[in-house]
């Protein structure tokens, strides 16, 4: 059996394309014979490396002008020709959207081996702020709800359309929960046995982390100060205009509260009216290496994860696992991972996204009461996420359950 996994670096060295990848290739390579595409790797010429036992070919940007990765299949193909050979015993794993003309012409060049895409994400989840609500209208009823513009109706029809042919094309989909599952099968009308249910995987840290203390000596940080942590892009649909509206009602009663926000710094000027009355409360990391962001995690009193979307959102995940309790939305698929009081604290958003005063009020009181919780209730609250992700999420489970997957599609 040969993997054959399908990665556009520019983008997933930044994403949780890349986590996901860490996680599970190693445990891919002791089993089967892996090669990694990577595509839009920055490089002059096309090269291969050896790599922790798979080999992974390297690939020059093709440009946006030309359609870029999704366009060139045939250069691509045509590079690997001597080296990759068309088998039954192929599964190419691939992982961006939208990339219907790539999946052509893969199966043009190799009609024996066998296609599988994973759902990281969707394309109408940032513009909806993840309200399938809004999605079920556009797309099954073929209306624009009065809160969503018309133009961003549109988009969200042809993205959709375009999800879709991918969706018709492969030979299997992966959905990373049972919201996306029934999602696809009520939504875009996917065959469910076409759907494979299969979460992302994580590999604990344990043994690796810096105590609180160390961590805030290294960062500057003082004992009395309330932290929360934040990690990810500056966008929207992340839940940054709730967040920074409920740090302002925080410090009524946290004085000492301070928000940490780990990420690229491009985006939060768009926020400037609400970064302002809370700007003394807030630290902007920049980028931070991983190896790095651990000591962030360590200093916190708690995580936070407001998205109004994540399809699995690899942060909280961290940030449990660094012993944190973890405060996130119920937004679209985090519920599949989340249960309030249970292994974690989970805030509402209300029935209308494009409302936050519900979900303001909500995050406000979730942080106080993950801030103020008993001991033995934030001990409680780590241990089962810390026992969720050892069982549940696992890296080693993850990786077992495509193995399972691949072995069916070959048979087929």
């Amino acid at each position: 059996m040969r993997i054959i996994f399908v990665d556009e670096l520019e983008s997933s060295r930044a994403n949780g394309i890349g986590t996901f990848r860490r996680m599970l290739l190693p445990g891919l390579a002791k089993e089967v014979e892996l090669i990694v595409l990577g595509l839009q790797a920055g490089v002059e010429k096309p090269s291969v490396v050896d790599d922790d036992g798979f080999k992974e070919y390297f690939f020059p940007n093709f440009t946006d002008d030309n359609g870029g990765w999704r366009a060139n299949g045939d250069k691509i193909f045509d590079m690997l020709i001597d080296v990759l050979p068309d088998s039954h015993g192929n599964i190419f794993l691939i992982n961006h959207s939208p990339c219907a003309q790539f999946i052509d012409e893969l199966k043009k060049r190799f009609p024996k081996s066998k296609t599988v895409f994973v759902i990281h994400d969707q394309g109408w989840c940032g513009h909806l702020l993840g309200s399938r609500k809004f999605l079920k209208q556009i797309m099954v009823d073929g209306t624009v709800p009065r809160q969503v513009p018309e133009e961003t109706a549109t988009y969200v029809k042809e993205y959709c359309d375009k999800e879709l042919e991918i969706y018709r094309r492969v030979d299997a989909i992966v959905a990373l929960s049972e919201t996306c599952r029934s999602t696809l099968i009520g939504i875009y009308g996917v065959p469910a046995d076409k759907i494979h249910v299969i979460p992302n995987g994580y590999n604990s840290t344990e043994g690796r982390r810096p105590t609180k203390s160390q961590a805030r000596k290294r960062l500057g940080i003082s004992d009395d100060e309330e932290i929360i942590v934040y990690a990810g892009r500056t966008v929207r649909h992340k839940g940054i205009e709730p967040l920074l509206m409920a740090i302002a009602r925080l410090r009524k009663n946290h004085p000492r509260l301070r928000c940490v926000m780990c990420g690229s710094l491009s985006g939060f000027a768009k926020y400037g009216k609400l970064i302002e009355p809370v700007a003394a409360s807030l630290i902007l990391t920049g980028f931070i290496p991983s190896k790095n962001l651990r000591y962030w995690y360590a200093a916190a009193d708690v995580g936070i994860m407001p998205s109004y979307s994540e399809p699995f959102g690899y942060s909280g995940i961290e940030m449990a696992d660094a012993g944190l309790p973890v405060v996130v939305s119920d937004g679209n698929c985090l519920t599949d991972i989340y249960n309030d009081g249970v292994n974690g604290f989970v805030a509402s958003i209300g029935p209308d996204v494009t409302r936050t005063s519900h979900f303001v009020q909500s995050l406000t009181a979730k942080v106080e009461e993950a801030l103020d919780c008993t001991p033995k209730k934030r001990k409680k609250i780590i241990s089962e996420s810390r026992e969720r992700i050892r069982n549940m999420y696992s890296a080693e489970r993850m990786s077992a359950t495509y193995l399972s997957l691949f072995q069916h599609l070959i048979v087929k």
